[in-house]
């Protein structure tokens, strides 16, 4: 009677284990799906210098509760290794409530989003050797409510920021 009750509690230990690792994955995989520009933006827009990154969203779900953040990340030597100095470039808007995947949306505003800086990049980059730029957005699944994170990091102003504007809808050619 003992090994009978022992072995119905293994039993369902491991298939309340079994089930829950599946619905974690099933929830895991339901992370919204963005795509980052690996180039940066630049062109004027009323007389202002504006420099952009675009996301676009690739996913079968909406994306909500999107928050994105510019970093200047320089390293530095300190004892004992290397230290980052992070000098935060601000964004004229870092939070976006909702985009929508681009399958149900097509060339209609909602897919696509560009984040700006009007900071000068060029001359900010400039004045710091050897740093990198660190744009990072963080998204949440309209269904599963999981966050992702999706970050690109740019070597080199030279490589990095094209003079142009992004073309319009999925693509992410930049355009004279």
């Amino acid at each position: 009677m003992l090994d009978m009750i022992i072995t119905s509690l293994w039993t369902g230990f491991i298939s309340a284990l079994f089930a829950s690792s599946v619905f974690v994955f099933l929830m895991y995989s339901m992370r919204p799906k963005l795509q980052l520009s690996s180039k940066v933006a630049k062109t004027v827009f009323d007389g202002q210098t504006v420099y952009a990154f675009k996301v676009i969203n690739t996913g079968r779900r909406d994306a909500i509760s999107l928050v994105a953040e510019l970093l200047l990340i320089q390293p530095v030597v300190v004892e004992g290794g290397i230290g980052y100095n992070i000098i935060d470039i601000p964004l004229v808007r870092n939070k976006l409530f909702h985009i929508r995947p681009l399958s149900k949306v097509g060339d209609k505003f909602g897919a696509v989003f560009e984040f700006l800086t009007i900071e000068n990049l060029d001359e900010e980059w400039s004045k710091y050797k050897d740093s990198y730029l660190l744009f990072r957005l963080t998204a949440q699944d309209s269904v599963s409510l999981f966050y992702h994170v999706f970050s690109c990091e740019f070597e080199s102003p030279e490589k990095a920021i094209v003079a142009g504007r992004f073309a319009k809808g999925a693509k992410m050619e930049i355009a004279n």
